[in-house]
């Protein structure tokens, strides 16, 4: 725009106000440079019209490109002998223009009018804007290293400019005018800008839409999400645990209680083949004529060394013990109760304690299975802050919960095939429902039977591979840092966003990896909202 004004003498966007300005602008909407000064060089006017191309692809790249086209033509148009016209010395607020008495049909010189702050490098702008100011003259070579210091009211605004000055005449050095005190400097004028608006309309109820995974990370309603998403990715990226430690007695048929009197032949052979312990999944809370029989076989393997672990029930916080007193005076009792989410009972975490109502524990059949695996009794069962010790192994258990964590498919023996027992040798034998819809549960690894569930959960102890889930809060701290690092970040510059939102995810998913798990649904939401929310608020 101004390369146009000291080119023609005239501005190029016309309006009764600043909006009618601004859509010419942005239209590209003015008077050819050509047409004001049919003189002026036709690189010239083509340079002037690349300028003030709307879309910005269409402009020079920089002032130096601009400069450097200037004096191409400069060279080319040749010395002057002349300044056809100059502008007369403006009043105050009188936009700029040719006299009427003379034809426009030159260039005209550089006239500073305080008009505004300038923009871009100007280190590049003035070389450029000078070199134009000289075209014309005797010596058309650019005075760049001798140029004036700034003119008084050059950038600020136009009512507290000083009245510009006439041009001097040709090949006559201006007389060094006084610097211009800048704003909030000493001597200067103290008056401030007003404050700008940071963000675009759109940015604030954008941002308004962090709260979502906030509230999601502090109500923990992304529970069965983030257990999908974490067991993906611990299954893409960690190989999943080898259950070697772990086997199965697969029962088959419908009623497994109907099996209660083959349960001390099948106890008996397992203490044969050298099983470790066995852990069964299968409740006696009914009465049987076959429970002294049972109770005795239990006394056995206890002799032996191999532990006999039956589940107590719960329904709600009522306790269902086996329902023989001989039975829970031989056998281990253990817990089996699993916690699922609310939604799509999707099982991602097993509950490791609950309390009688005498207030005596009762450990969770996967941590009986761990400590008899070791060759240890409930009594080495620890809670230690968050963490469980069992045994020689600790594994996290905040808020009494275990972590499900990849696990490879225990080996599994039919109920009805004893010579295939010896295949569990120095195993803990787990006997439960398997291969029936019964004892069915939806896990992130897809459908599993409750008796996988908690010997794939022994195994996991035994190996240390459960993740350690940090609390609410952490989910909470997080996604907070993760939306306003994306918001900030987006609101600089777009992909910059996106950059620090994908960041921030990488660094959750190796977080992941190594085992230590946060709400990952409310982080990866806060990150792509708040990169999202950057780019409708972006500072001018």
């Amino acid at each position: 725009v101004l390369l146009y004004e000291v080119s023609t003498g005239a501005r190029p966007f016309e309006g009764d106000d600043h909006g009618q300005i601004f859509a010419a602008a942005r239209s590209g909407r003015y008077r050819p440079p050509g047409e004001r000064v049919p003189a002026l060089p036709s690189d010239l006017q083509d340079l002037i019209i690349r300028c003030m191309a709307p879309d910005r692809n269409g402009r020079p790249d920089s002032c130096a490109e601009l400069l450097s086209v200037l004096r191409s033509i400069a060279a080319s148009e040749g010395p002057q002998d002349r300044p056809l016209w100059t502008p007369p010395p403006l009043e105050r607020g009188q936009p700029s223009a040719p006299p009427a008495d003379q034809h426009p049909d030159t260039l005209a010189s550089l006239v500073s009018h305080g008009d505004g702050p300038a923009h871009g490098n100007m280190a590049e702008q003035v070389p450029a804007a000078q070199t134009l100011a000289n075209w014309g003259r005797n010596d058309p070579t650019p005075r760049v290293e001798q140029l004036p210091p700034w003119p008084a009211g050059f950038g600020t605004r136009r009512e507290d400019a000083e009245p510009p000055q006439p041009a001097p005449p040709p090949n006559v050095p201006p007389e060094t005018p006084p610097v211009a005190a800048r704003r909030g400097a000493p001597g200067g004028d103290a008056r401030q800008e007003p404050t700008p608006r940071v963000w675009r309309r759109g940015g604030g109820w954008r941002a308004g839409l962090l709260l979502l995974p906030l509230l999601a990370a502090t109500l923990s309603w992304t529970g069965n999400a983030d257990a999908r998403l974490t067991w993906w990715i611990l299954d893409a990226y960690r190989a999943p645990v080898v259950a070697d430690d772990v086997g199965l007695i697969a029962i088959s048929v419908d009623d497994p209680i109907a099996l209660r009197p083959d349960y001390p032949g099948m106890l008996r052979a397992l203490r044969d083949a050298g099983v470790r312990a066995v852990v069964f999944d299968v409740a006696l809370t009914r009465p049987s004529p076959h429970d002294a029989a049972i109770a005795e076989a239990i006394d056995e393997l206890d002799d032996a060394g191999v532990p006999v672990v039956f589940p107590i029930r719960f329904s709600g916080s009522d306790a269902e013990p086996p329902a023989s007193p001989e039975i829970r005076e031989a056998a281990t009792l253990g817990l089996v109760e699993s916690s699922r989410g609310s939604g799509a009972g999707l099982v991602y975490q097993l509950e490791s304690r609950r309390f009688l109502p005498d207030s005596a524990t009762v450990w969770h059949l996967a941590l009986h299975g761990a400590a008899a695996a070791q060759g240890l009794g409930p009594d080495e069962i620890a809670v230690e802050g968050d963490d469980l010790q069992v045994g020689e192994h600790r594994v996290p258990a905040p808020g009494r919960l275990l972590w499900l964590t990849p696990t490879t498919a225990p080996r599994y023996v039919p109920h009805d095939a004893p010579d295939r027992f010896p295949e569990l040798e120095g195993r803990v034998a787990f006997v439960g429902a398997h291969g029936r819809n019964r004892d069915e549960f939806l896990t992130p690894a897809g459908i599993r039977y409750g008796v996988e569930i908690i010997a794939m959960m022994t195994q996991a102890i035994l190996s240390e591979a459960i993740p350690r889930r940090l609390g609410t809060g952490a989910d909470v701290l997080a996604a907070s840092l993760a939306g306003l690092m994306s918001l900030v970040a987006g609101g600089q510059r777009k992909w910059l966003g996106w950059m620090v939102a994908l960041g921030l995810m990488s660094v959750a998913v190796a977080a992941c990896i190594s085992g230590i798990l946060v709400a990952l649904v409310p982080l990866v939401s806060a990150a792509l909202i708040g990169a999202w929310a950057g780019q409708g608020g972006r500072p001018r």
